[in-house]
């Protein structure tokens, strides 16, 4: 039954995308970080899963044609792009699959993950998997000896995995804000209570590989640092590392860059905007609603998430996507 609307849901933003594209709105670009092999996770409940993405591609390229993050914008017809945030693992599996349906896609990685194999949310996941209670008792604490801002989250535990999730997103949500030296203590603590993750970013030559398929790679910073929460000296070394060690993997020039959490003013400003033109980027892109146009400033680039598990949400995000 979710997979049926969902179908419908695609097909109704792809046929309304397609009869209202004109030639000042050229590109709409949608963005995705995990791509499951079958079925949800509530800890990232906002991602498809592979038979999703097909369903969702199926549709759109009757409409539209695919384009790279770092083309030209096209004139003669509706044009699409498919954005991957993070560097995931499992976008392995898209990327094949979109290069076996002659697709090319886009995928902006926090370099950082190629070396380590994870990030620090992906230990702040999987602690609260572990054991939500202790998890969030030890990210309190640290909250409150290094005095950084963490909201009244109490426990609440129903002993199941769903529960869990909702307390790992709220903590997160105040986390991705911390100084860097705060959520690298933070990380640091719940290696050594719950050990290591599990690899599940790309490495180095399987960046390279999906480069190899013909897929765009960009940056989107070292760390997966939040812009603002750096000094600027900070944030010139996140987007230039970021630049050099994906260049360095793919043996040729990254052209795009990505925001993380990727919101004007609150994740990144003006500051950022210079540091990464400085840096040698020809765009780069928000997570704010928008079509991509001529007019469009070529380093404020807005981007859709084309699903949300929650209904409302859901829905209002195909509205807003078929608008443009």
């Amino acid at each position: 039954m979710r997979t049926q609307l969902n179908a419908a849901l695609f097909k109704c933003m792809a046929r309304t995308l397609a009869s209202r594209w004109n030639p000042e709105n050229k590109v709409a670009s949608l963005y995705f970080h995990h791509i499951h092999r079958k079925g949800r996770d509530p800890f990232s409940p906002d991602d498809l899963d592979i038979p999703e993405l097909e369903s969702l591609i199926e549709v759109l390229r009757q409409h539209f044609f695919f384009i790279g993050a770092d083309e030209e914008l096209p004139t003669h017809a509706p044009a699409i792009m498919l954005t991957f945030d993070d560097g995931y693992l499992d976008n392995r599996e898209a990327a094949a699959f979109l290069e076996d349906i002659g697709i090319k896609a886009n995928f902006f990685i926090a370099s950082a993950g190629m070396e380590k194999g994870f990030l620090w949310q992906d230990v702040l996941s999987r602690s609260f998997k572990i054991d939500d209670k202790e998890a969030l008792r030890i990210t309190k604490e640290i909250a409150g000896d290094l005095n950084v801002k963490l909201g009244h989250i109490p426990i609440k535990r129903n002993g199941d995995e769903k529960s869990a999730a909702r307390t790992f997103h709220e903590v997160a949500s105040y986390v991705k804000y911390w100084a860097p030296h705060a959520v690298d203590e933070l990380e640091s603590a719940l290696v050594e209570l719950f050990g290591v993750p599990y690899r599940c970013m790309l490495q180095e030559n399987e960046v390279h590989e999906i480069s190899r398929r013909g897929h765009v790679i960009g940056a989107h910073t070292h760390n997966h640092r939040i812009l603002t929460t750096l000094t600027k000296e900070e944030a010139i070394d996140e987007v230039v590392r970021s630049k050099e060690a994906l260049e360095s993997a793919i043996f040729k020039p990254v052209k795009c860059f990505a925001y993380p959490n990727g919101a004007p003013q609150k994740d990144f400003t003006e500051r950022d905007v210079e540091i990464v033109k400085n840096a040698g980027f020809s765009c780069a892109y928000t997570t704010q609603d928008g079509g991509i146009s001529a007019n469009t400033d070529p380093y404020q680039r807005g981007r859709f998430l084309p699903y949300r598990s929650h209904p409302l949400l859901r829905a209002m995000s195909t509205i807003k996507i078929a608008g443009e």
